[in-house]
């Protein structure tokens, strides 16, 4: 995208600040500059995870008491996934992929070759996904012992992207290497099936302690995606911006969701939102557009409701930032926000028209 769309973007946003029923509740979000680097999870310190490209290969990261630093001790390309609030992070990394986790300094490898770490929890346990004959399998790891806790048969396998602090796991599964992806639920030894709530190829992304999932999921190949709040066997769809691609990243205990979603349906142009009691917001609209940011996306949020997301300035640069609540809006405030950027998106796709 040129920088004078960039401008326009940003200048329908600020319009939409400048609304007078948004004027007193126009700032809820402030901003900090973490550093150029893709944020992959966040704990309850603010602490962030995540990975840069250095030009050459990737390299964990991992963003601390006002610092972005990489995770020493790592051989090869490396990449971490999640972080605990004991300061534990998890990733891959080695030319030969291999599981890792760290903690004060020290790297320590509990899988073979073949394996990546996804998510760990504040009990220490971790999961991800190791190589299986021709397949990969999800595990889980604790108290030094890897459980395969794939639930097919041969041909079969599965990746666990998330896991709660009570050992709640999430993930993808299929039956075969060509069959459908289906989301996934793991608790106390017994798998569930998700799809039959959302239909099609899916994928569960997040879990928090109360056992209520997030998933991405496709009807066919020619579907956009859709994501979901599952809780209690029912699927609720969480919306869109503007009828695009919708992908859930994160979930805290609270039931609110973060993720990425297409922006007013333009290619190659997104934006971050957040969804709570049901409605769904651009992040855009909950920061000072005063700082000329247009967040992107959104990875994970915590329980003080802090928010890891990437954004771009209007000059094109993009970087890692944390969103942390100045002010938390009343549900009338979000149905104000939601008719503000429909504005917006009225204006954008009139421009787009009429280029």
């Amino acid at each position: 995208m040129n920088r004078f769309k960039l401008k326009s973007l940003l200048a329908a946003v600020l319009s939409v600040a400048a609304l007078p029923v948004l004027a007193a509740p126009s700032l809820h979000y402030t901003v900090t500059e973490l550093g150029m680097f893709t944020p992959t999870a966040i704990n309850n310190l603010g602490q962030v995870s995540g990975f840069a490209n250095t030009g050459f290969e990737q390299v964990a990261v991992l963003y601390s008491g006002g610092a972005l630093n990489p995770l020493g001790q790592l051989a090869g390309s490396s990449e971490a996934y999640g972080i605990n609030d004991a300061g534990k992070v998890v990733g891959v990394h080695g030319d030969d992929p291999r599981a890792f986790s760290y903690a004060a300094n020290q790297v320590s490898e509990f899988a073979p070759a073949g394996s990546t770490a996804r998510a760990v929890n504040n009990a220490g346990q971790i999961a991800g996904a190791i190589a299986s004959g021709d397949d990969t399998h999800a595990y889980v790891y604790a108290n030094n012992k890897l459980t395969d806790i794939n639930d097919g048969g041969a041909g079969s396998g599965s990746m666990a992207a998330a896991i709660s602090d009570n050992g709640t796991v999430v993930g993808t599964r299929w039956d075969d290497k060509f069959g459908e992806r289906h989301a996934f639920i793991h608790a106390n030894g017994n798998t569930v099936d998700l799809s039959g709530a959302v239909g099609g190829f899916s994928n569960a992304t997040g879990v928090n302690d109360q056992g209520q999932v997030i998933l991405t999921a496709q009807a066919d190949q020619q579907s956009a995606f859709k994501s979901y709040f599952y809780a209690n066997g029912v699927a609720t769809d969480l919306g869109s911006l503007d009828g695009g691609n919708v992908f859930a990243n994160g979930i805290n205990n609270a039931g609110a969701v973060v993720g990425t979603a297409d922006f007013f349906n333009w290619p190659n142009l997104t934006g971050g939102f957040i969804w709570r009691d049901g409605v769904m917001v651009n992040l855009n609209a909950l920061i000072d557009p005063a700082l000329g940011w247009t967040i992107t996306g959104a990875f994970d949020i915590n329980e003080n409701n802090q928010i890891a997301v990437t954004g771009c300035s209007a000059f094109g640069d993009c970087q890692a930032l944390l969103l942390s609540v100045s002010a938390v809006p009343e549900p009338e405030t979000y149905a104000l926000l939601i008719g503000g950027l429909g504005l917006v998106g009225w204006s954008a796709r009139r421009r787009k028209a009429a280029a």
